[in-house]
């Protein structure tokens, strides 16, 4: 009799645990967890059937890899709330985010994760506008496949709370041309507007959140064509190559004015009188790949030599040169190509873009760094002739002042040469320009070394004399430089003694 009642109970058991909830074929195994063990009768329901929209991956798989499953994290009803369910209860099918609130507190995960949407605490990152809006940055049903992609994002320029682009402590309302490339907000009302609207966002600070690149937690990449209008304030005829993927980047990367900003300025703009400084602000590598940010000569060409590819670099995956060199590594969202030491010195090359098409090896991290000296030293030869003339660089804005380190006040008069002729104050303000956008661009020496030499060479030659005469290798010797910084320069420049403009 009890091997009678033994075996009726677990042909009843072998029976629910096939059959599951309601069908006639569903299996509920033992994932090994509690919240596995708490979520089987809604897999065995569920699991076959649905398919996230935003993924395209079925649901049941993603919460297994999760830590919601494997660290007993949370199961199915602890966020979707059964209420009776199946027999004829409800379910909450879509939770609201607050429901992430009720275990992600700031004690639970023992850090504020500049993603804490209370308002207790400043700097407050994941800004108001993402407030419980976990799936920003976080698929629901699977919080680990990404976490690495998410630990890198934080280590980026992009994601870095302490960075000044984003701890500014702005008046958003009387600087919003600042927030469509200083906050996710303003940048994605900028783009989804097709660059024409600039935000009246009066937010609090934010990075540059997943929701900057990304529509959603399906990891696309946001929609954004050509930049044929980067708003600089006084000219808007510069026009980008649509640079697929990288147009995302592009959108902020090619300075806040150009040199054709100066070169086409209104006629109010006083080059024979007083006229402030027309900054290129920072990290304009996107207009230097494009050889289409500085201040150019005029007479002189810019045109990238035939062998020039790096413009091309990741067009063929639609990709562009910026996504198809900065995350071609293995910690992509930290979009750094190049490793450095804490000197700042290259110690390698992470990006696999390089290797494509200098070779595997190449170029070494020796050679980037003679690159990188070559135009420090030549910069500092362009800053030595400046000085001669007054204007003296100093790293805070307006940058160019009248006495060395930021004393007297800003460079207002640039006609250093023929005040009363109005281009020689262009062409001073211009050189100033492009000194200003080499320096506050950390890879020039790599985007586009043929475009950034011209810039530096011609600006030199013009300000030692107010004429271009190619006399730069006598302007480099007659400066204050050391002997070893003039050699350097001059190799870099001119490539050798006595050689000619690059």
């Amino acid at each position: 009799m009890m091997k009678s009642r033994l075996s009726m109970y677990w042909l009843v058991v072998s029976f629910l645990a096939i059959a599951g909830c309601g069908s006639d074929n569903r299996e509920v195994g033992d994932g090994g967890t509690e919240s596995f063990r708490a979520s089987a009768a809604c897999i065995g329901c569920h699991g076959n059937n649905k398919i996230s929209p935003v993924t395209g991956v079925q649901i049941a798989d993603e919460w297994r890899a999760s830590a919601h499953n494997t660290k007993n994290g949370a199961s199915c009803a602890d966020c979707h709330k059964p209420m009776g369910h199946p027999n004829g209860g409800t379910i909450t099918n879509n939770p609201n985010d607050t429901v992430c609130a009720e275990c992600h507190t700031v004690t639970s995960l023992g850090t504020p994760h500049f993603s804490t949407f209370t308002t207790a605490r400043q700097p407050q990152f994941v800004s108001a506008q993402d407030a419980q809006q976990c799936r920003v940055c976080h698929n629901p049903h699977d919080t680990s496949s990404v976490i690495q992609v998410n630990r890198d994002f934080t280590d980026s320029g992009h994601g870095d709370i302490n960075s000044p682009a984003f701890t500014d402590n702005v008046n958003w309302p009387t600087r919003n041309p600042c927030v469509r490339c200083h906050t996710s907000t303003g940048y994605v009302t900028y783009v989804n507007s097709g660059g024409v609207t600039i935000s009246t966002f009066t937010g609090r600070n934010e990075i540059l959140g997943c929701k900057t690149c990304h529509t959603d937690y399906s990891w696309e990449r946001r929609p954004v064509g050509a930049v044929t209008n980067p708003r600089y304030a006084n000219v808007t005829s510069i026009h980008y190559p649509d640079a697929r993927e990288s147009n995302i980047c592009l959108t902020c990367h090619v300075g806040r004015e150009a040199g054709a900003s100066i070169r086409q300025s209104p006629g109010f703009l006083n080059f024979t009188g007083t006229t402030n400084f027309i900054n290129s602000h920072y990290l304009t590598a996107g207009g230097i790949i494009y050889a289409a940010s500085g201040y150019e000569y005029a007479g002189r060409s810019y045109n990238n030599p035939p062998f020039y590819q790096h413009d091309q670099v990741g067009m063929t995956t639609g990709d562009g040169p910026c996504v198809g060199c900065h995350m071609k590594t293995t910690t992509s969202h930290e979009f750094l190509p190049v490793q450095k030491d804490a000197n700042g010195v290259v110690t390698s090359v992470l990006s696999t873009a390089c290797a494509e098409c200098h070779g595997a090896g190449n170029p070494t991290p020796a050679e980037l760094e003679s690159e990188k000296a070559g135009l420090a030293a030549a910069t500092e030869a362009l800053k030595a002739r400046l000085a001669v003339l007054n204007i003296h660089f100093f790293d805070s804005n307006p940058y160019f002042f009248t006495q060395p380190n930021g004393a007297g006040t800003r460079v207002t008069k640039w006609a250093k040469f023929s005040p009363a002729n109005f281009d020689t104050g262009r062409n001073t303000m211009g050189a100033a320009f492009n000194l200003n956008m080499v320096l506050h661009d950390p890879g020039a020496y790599a985007h586009n070394r043929f475009y950034i030499k011209r810039l530096i060479y011609d600006s030199l030659d013009w300000s030692n004399n107010g004429i271009l005469d190619n006399d730069v290798e006598a302007a480099i010797n007659a400066s204050s430089l050391t002997a070893a910084q003039k050699t350097a320069a001059i190799n870099y420049l001119l490539s050798a003694p006595g050689g000619s403009r690059p």
